[in-house]
């Protein structure tokens, strides 16, 4: 299971994201307008995904060139919390800004123990 935190823009977290495979999503959000529009993004990803963008450095000829690339990750995908969390990121939802953050995974916390 993958889980984020969703915070405002004074870092206060206003809710959480989880997603497990394979590909059920679970939205706890106290702020019934923000937890609706959250709610409508992922309703309308069902079918087509939802835009993960990635880059980085190709050498090419000359040099290097930065290169960007874009796929669609479909809600089946273990990546899909990530582009959701972006989709959050750039846009405002509800009238209002949040910010996505990935918290870590379950073998990750118990690693430290």
């Amino acid at each position: 299971m993958r889980r984020a935190r969703l915070l405002d823009r004074q870092r206060q977290v206003v809710g959480r994201l989880s997603w497990r495979p394979p590909g059920d999503v679970e939205i706890d959000i106290p702020d019934p307008d923000l937890a609706a529009a959250v709610e409508a993004l992922v309703r309308r990803t069902l079918e087509s995904g939802l835009p993960l963008r990635s880059g980085g450095r190709v050498d090419h000829g000359e040099g290097p060139v930065l290169v960007e690339r874009s796929e669609l990750v479909p809600r089946e995908d273990e990546r899909f919390l990530i582009a959701l969390l972006a989709s959050l990121n750039r846009a405002s939802v509800a009238g209002r800004r949040v910010f996505g953050v990935l918290e870590p995974e379950e073998e990750d916390r118990s690693a430290g123990t």
